[in-house]
């Protein structure tokens, strides 16, 4: 068996759910800088044009683009003998679900971790779509229950 056959493949799953991040509305996003390795990029700056493919599909889906890519930036951080310092600024950005997924889809599709990460973001996206559909039910029952609990009174008809 040659060393190439006996590399073991990590799971999509664990790769992207280790670098997602979850903001403080509960809403998973993710960094480029963090995202770059994992699709098989071996420089961020080669990454980019991907992201500035994705952005012009989201643009072109109608899609606020400042609402999936947020622009960051911030100085890297370094320890010396001195203590903590601050360096270059790290050029970033903030990725919804939604931009990774076209991020993936506009990715060099020679690589296996783009097919790997189109596969995840398509099936991630999917199940978040299916979350949002049954909270919109849950609470258009309730919007139901509580005109009929109006409408009747104290008995609600359901």
């Amino acid at each position: 068996m040659t060393k190439k056959n006996m590399k073991i493949k990590r799971s999509p799953v664990n790769v992207f759910n280790q670098i997602k991040k979850i903001n403080g509305y509960g809403q998973d996003f993710w960094s480029a800088c963090d995202l770059f390795r994992p699709l098989g990029y071996t420089e961020y700056s080669k990454f980019l044009p991907a992201i500035e493919r994705a952005q012009k599909a989201c643009e072109n889906s109608g899609q606020k683009i400042n609402l999936h890519f947020a622009h960051v930036s911030e100085p890297q951080k370094s320890n010396n003998q001195y203590g903590e310092i601050f360096g270059q600024v790290l050029e970033d950005f903030t990725l919804s679900r939604y931009a990774c997924y076209l991020i993936a889809q506009n990715g060099d599709p020679r690589k296996e971790e783009i097919a790997l990460a189109q596969t995840y973001f398509a099936i991630q996206t999917r199940r978040q779509e299916i979350k949002t559909t049954k909270l919109m039910n849950i609470n258009q029952w309730y919007v139901q229950v509580a005109t009929c609990t109006y409408a009747y009174g104290s008995i609600a008809y359901v």
